[in-house]
């Protein structure tokens, strides 16, 4: 009946006429949940108090619950905050615990157009909220495959296209001296992201389970083994990617990673296509985050305040204020390049439809035995087999027995 209450009071205020402009207020202070201050005014300087220079503004910083030293609940309930900027880290748990506001009713009470943004960043914010909006992404970010035209010509091997496997990209790493670069990732990293590709399920944390072991699972051991072993698969220094100097066929990047391509003058001629994906759902990756979402509390004593303020900050304005792909590409459709190449690039990272991540990590231990294993395995010459994995399994499950008893069930 209370939730009735304050539903009915929220959608009753959102009706109502439109707000009286912040410009127009005296003597308003609005906190804003941030990593800290000093990395808000690094992003933003004194954008903020130049467009209401009436407006206090206290920021709070959130490093405590950021770093998972406190509760979503307990940070909250000891700090009086009207506009957050949450980590998408965070983002389900602030929505799961009630903490912030719904704004569709907002968006709609004030016409509020999401036409201009990406779509796909719009829809991420969507997953999150089950077909709702409770905050939204001024930037966003992704991963996407590099390729060197140059090479591909040179060795008559067809470019890579969007939506393929990784299987099919594994096969076009065979082609070349040196194949792929991967800068972001370890070996077992990539052998579990390739899964993860596939929904396959490794770890369980409420049941406390764990599948190296399954068939599905030993195929993608399988495909990784041999071009690790024969050197098509390469783990590179983030700082020496040996791609940029003609080296490596291919590289994943991250959308940060892009403007260094962009600015290398590159000796060669090279392109963008999506990163793999599932075969069974080809339009769709995991490889599509925000940075953070700003979102307004449900305890704020200014919400319309903070939303104007919200929407400042996702504003045209601001985004060609911090422009430069630092904190990630902006949301705003037409800012995403300042050149049609520029813009090429940057739509290759929000083509495919994002999907939420559905696996829970590994615990540190059970990493550790995953690795462990996959080094024995590179070492050697044998093909990799079932009774592989299911001494990984053996040994993983003893671990997790081993930790229960003794309370260790991190």
């Amino acid at each position: 009946m209370c939730a009735l209450i304050l539903f009915s009071a929220f959608v009753t205020g959102c009706n109502s006429p439109k707000a009286v402009p912040l410009i127009d207020k005296d003597d308003i202070t609005l906190n804003i949940g941030y990593l800290s201050e000093e990395a808000f005014e690094q992003r933003y300087a004194n954008i903020l108090q130049r467009e209401y220079p009436k407006l206090r503004v206290n920021i709070i910083p959130m490093k405590e619950l950021i770093r998972g030293e406190v509760t979503v609940q307990q940070w909250v309930k000891s700090h009086s905050v009207d506009l957050l900027y949450i980590p998408d880290h965070l983002f389900e748990s602030f929505i799961d615990s009630g903490q912030i506001r719904q704004l569709d009713a907002y968006i709609d009470r004030d016409s509020y157009s999401l036409d201009d943004r990406v779509p796909e960043a719009i829809e991420l914010t969507k997953l999150y909220g089950t077909g709702k909006i409770y905050g939204l992404p001024p930037t966003f970010t992704g991963r996407a495959l590099a390729y060197n035209k140059d090479l591909f010509d040179q060795y008559n091997v067809s470019y890579p296209k969007d939506g393929m496997s990784w299987n099919e990209l594994i096969t076009l790493s065979q082609r070349f001296p040196q194949g792929l670069s991967i800068t972001d990732r370890t070996p077992w990293d990539w052998v579990q992201d390739m899964g993860m590709t596939l929904n396959l399920q490794l770890y369980n944390k409420t049941s406390r389970t764990v599948t190296f072991n399954s068939p599905s699972w030993l195929k993608v051991w399988e495909s990784a083994i041999e071009p690790l072993r024969n050197n098509k698969v390469w783990f590179d220094d983030i700082n020496k990617n040996p791609f940029r100097t003609g080296e490596r066929a291919m590289t994943i990047i991250s959308s940060d990673q892009l403007r260094r391509l962009e600015e290398g003058q590159l000796g060669f001629k090279w392109d963008l296509v999506t990163m793999p994906v599932n075969p069974a759902q080809p339009d769709v990756t995991a490889n599509l985050f925000a940075d953070g979402f700003y979102a307004v509390t449900q305890t704020s004593s200014n919400p319309d305040d903070a939303w104007e303020v919200m929407r400042f900050l996702l504003s045209d304005r601001v985004a060609k204020w911090v422009y430069g792909d630092w904190y990630g590409f902006t949301t705003l459709a037409d800012q995403l390049g300042i050149n049609a190449e520029e813009k090429k690039h940057r739509a290759v990272f929000h083509r495919l439809r994002p999907v939420l991540p559905n696996y829970d990590v590994l615990p540190d231990s059970l990493r550790g035995l995953a690795i462990q294993t996959l080094d024995q395995l590179l070492a050697g010459s044998d093909p990799i087999t079932e009774s592989s994995l299911t001494d990984l399994q053996q040994k993983a499950e003893a671990l997790l027995r081993s930790d229960k008893s003794s309370g260790k069930e991190k």
